[in-house]
């Protein structure tokens, strides 16, 4: 049985649920699908990635986890792939991922919310359609993640802030009370401190390998 950090990681894992379970994944080597893909894997979901650009740092390939789940390459807007890849497989469950991402969001949390969700989704499906905003519900600013990575570690860069972007949104937000209190229970896995420790040890090793 896993314990501490790796046992808070597999909260939320129904892997009877996940077992063999034909799972199709869009944006699959982007930043929260390559996280998620490998929980499925390690949940031993039958995973099915669509695969448009072929990105040799993206976390699927550089760590081989492409080579546990099947490969279907294609556009998300062609309909044929889309319905060939659906039908062949026999999928039962889709996860859409292929658009921008927009994350202060633990890329962890990202991914174990999916698939919390997709398991609630198949036991309730009356609530199947509905919206569901996952988040940690701190309003902070980039200065004060920029202030909270150097300080994690231990830097002395001292960032220059040039305000120079237009058409940005000033104050993002995003409210968890559905997702908390309905059907789901869910809460974030990782505290923020925590999610930036882990991306700060991973960006160290990433860029010491090249």
């Amino acid at each position: 049985m896993a314990t501490g950090k790796g046992a808070m990681e597999n909260m939320g894992m129904n892997s009877t649920f996940w077992l063999d379970r034909p799972v199709f994944v869009t944006g699959a080597t982007g930043l929260v699908g390559s996280w998620l893909v490998q929980r499925l894997v390690d949940a031993r979901a039958d995973v099915v990635c669509l695969v448009r650009d072929w990105i040799p740092q993206s976390e699927t390939v550089r760590t081989e986890l492409v080579d546990c789940v099947k490969v279907v390459r294609g556009d998300l807007s062609d309909r044929n792939v889309l319905e060939r890849a659906l039908g062949e497989y026999e999928i039962d469950t889709v996860i859409h991922l292929a658009a921008q991402a927009c994350d202060c969001f633990y890329v962890k949390d990202g991914a174990a919310a999916y698939m919390l969700l997709a398991e609630a989704l198949a036991k309730r499906p009356d609530r199947k359609g509905e919206a569901f905003n996952f988040s940690n519900e701190i309003q902070i600013t980039v200065s004060e993640i920029v202030e909270r990575i150097l300080g994690l570690m231990d830097s002395p860069l001292n960032p220059q802030v040039l305000n120079e972007t237009r058409n940005e949104i000033l104050h993002q937000y995003l409210s968890a009370e559905k997702a908390r209190s309905m059907f789901l229970g869910w809460q974030p896995l990782f505290s923020l401190d925590e999610g930036l420790k882990q991306t700060i040890d991973w960006y160290s090793d990433f860029l010491g390998e090249i």
